[in-house]
C-alpha cells in the first residue's frame, strides 16, 4: 500500500518539477540561440554586422548588457575592442602590452582558458599580481572566454555585470565558450578573406603598372 504523501513533501516536489522545467526551456534557448549564432558565422560576410546579432542572439539567454569582443595581435601584444557595448566605461580604448597588465582580458590571453570573477577575486588577483592595474571601473562579476583558433589565442568575449554578483552562473561560462569558438572561427575566415583579396589586388595593380605584358599557362604550356 502506498503510503501517502505529506503537504510538505508534495511542495518539494513541485518545486523540484518546476526547477526541472525552468532547466529544460533554458536549455531549449541555449541550443536555439547556438544554431542562430551557427548559421549567422555562414552567413555573414561582414564581422561588424556578425558581431552585432551575435550580441543581439546571445542576450535571449545571458545578459549582454556590458558586453565586448577583443582581438590581440602577437607582433605589439595588444588588443583592440573590435565591439563593445559597456554602460559604465562606454567606449574602450585599444591596449598595448597587455601581457604586462592586470587586465582580465590579458589574463585570459595568458592562460587561454575560460573564466568568472567576482569583484573580490578580482581585486584580491590585481593586489597580488605586481602587473600594471588598468583604469577601467571594478565590475561585480565578469565572464570571459578565448577566441582560440587551432590553440592560436586571436582574442577574448566577454561579459560582466556592474551591480548583479550573481548575474552569470557556470552554465553561462560554458555557453560563452561554446558561441567563442564558433566566434574565432568566423573572425579567422574573414581575414583569410581579406587577405586573399588584397593580395589578388596587389597583383592586379602590379600587372597593369608593368610595362611587359604578362601571361599565364597551364602545365602544359598553354596559353
Amino acid at each position: 500500500m502506498n503510503k501517502k504523501q505529506t503537504y510538505r513533501e508534495l511542495e518539494k516536489k513541485v518545486r523540484q518539477l518546476e526547477q526541472e522545467s525552468v532547466h529544460r526551456l533554458r536549455a531549449q534557448k541555449i541550443n536555439q540561440m547556438l544554431f542562430k549564432i551557427a548559421n549567422a558565422v555562414n552567413s555573414t560576410s561582414d564581422l561588424d554586422a556578425l558581431y552585432r546579432s551575435i550580441h543581439r542572439t546571445l542576450s535571449k539567454v545571458i545578459d549582454t548588457t556590458n558586453f565586448y569582443i577583443a582581438l590581440y595581435d602577437t607582433d605589439s601584444d595588444g588588443v583592440s575592442f573590435a565591439y563593445c557595448v559597456d554602460e559604465v566605461d562606454g567606449i574602450y580604448r585599444p591596449l598595448v602590452g597587455v601581457s604586462r597588465t592586470a587586465s582580465l582580458t590579458g589574463e585570459i590571453i595568458r592562460t587561454r582558458r575560460p573564466a568568472m570573477l567576482t569583484k573580490a577575486e578580482i581585486a584580491a588577483w590585481r593586489e597580488s599580481s605586481g602587473l600594471t592595474i588598468p583604469a577601467c571601473s571594478l565590475s561585480e562579476i565578469w565572464l570571459g572566454a578565448p577566441l582560440l583558433v587551432q590553440q592560436k589565442i586571436i582574442g577574448v568575449m566577454a561579459v560582466q555585470s556592474y551591480t548583479d554578483p550573481g548575474l552569470y552562473d557556470q552554465t553561462d561560462l560554458d555557453v560563452m565558450t561554446a558561441v567563442a569558438d564558433q566566434v574565432a572561427i568566423a573572425i579567422e575566415s574573414k581575414r583569410a578573406t581579406d587577405a586573399l583579396q588584397e593580395s589578388e589586388r596587389r597583383f592586379r595593380e602590379l600587372a597593369e603598372l608593368l610595362p611587359e605584358t604578362i601571361f599565364e599557362t597551364d602545365t602544359r604550356g598553354n596559353i
